[in-house]
């Protein structure tokens, strides 16, 4: 499922002509990462779900950042200078079913959450 959400991520990374090429520094502390995971979980905290992080990548012009849901929902994160190439990307794997309330919650939350990622990194790194 890892690798996946690793695939997903990299897709994204291209989809929003983010050239590979060139030679990046991730800015991330292990605070970072600890903070957005606990910050994140804190809006699950009353459903019980399992959440599998991916490392939060974070540059001077671009973040990413996802997870898998239950092994069923994948999501990533993606913050850019521009408006149109940030968002919120799903992928739903073999075992979703669209019709389980659970599962539409959980998209509501992931969808929730990413508007503070978004804010967040967008007024503390991205200009």
């Amino acid at each position: 499922m890892h690798l996946d959400t690793i695939g997903m991520v990299k897709r994204m990374r291209k989809n929003s002509l983010i050239n590979e090429d060139v030679e990046r520094e991730n800015k991330i502390t292990k605070f970072d990462q600890k903070k957005e995971e606990e910050r994140f979980l804190d809006f699950f905290r009353n459903l019980n779900v399992s959440i599998d992080f991916v490392d939060l990548e974070v540059y001077d012009d671009f973040v990413f950042w996802g997870g898998n849901v239950d092994g069923v929902i994948q999501f990533v994160y993606k913050v850019t200078p521009n408006e149109v190439t940030s968002g919120v990307e799903f992928n739903y794997l073999d075992d979703f079913v669209p019709e389980d309330e659970d599962n539409q919650e959980i998209i509501d939350l992931i969808e929730s959450y990413y508007d503070i990622f978004y804010r967040y990194w967008r007024d503390n790194l991205i200009q």
